[in-house]
């Protein structure tokens, strides 16, 4: 998880926008704790630089998301307590 505000993790670094970004990195967070307030909390993101994403839309149907629909969507959602 890369260190910075919120924005550098959904776009700045995966754009490869900031010095010495390692390229084909996908970026989860945010860490930054000022998104405390607006992120929801027991969720994260992911940033994706958009080459991974367009070889994932083309492997879609090899994909788990496709034969196992249930799997990578759940219709009931366990919640994790702490």
């Amino acid at each position: 998880m890369p260190m910075g505000p919120a924005c550098a993790t959904f776009v700045t670094y995966p754009a490869r926008l900031a010095g010495k970004t390692l390229a084909n990195m996908v970026f989860v967070g945010p860490v930054d704790p000022t998104g405390n307030n607006w992120f929801p909390k027991d969720q994260m993101a992911m940033g994706i630089p958009i080459n991974i994403a367009m070889k994932m839309d083309e492997d879609l149907e090899k994909s788990f998301i496709i034969k196992r629909h249930d799997v990578a969507y759940p219709k009931v959602r366990c919640e994790i307590k702490k």
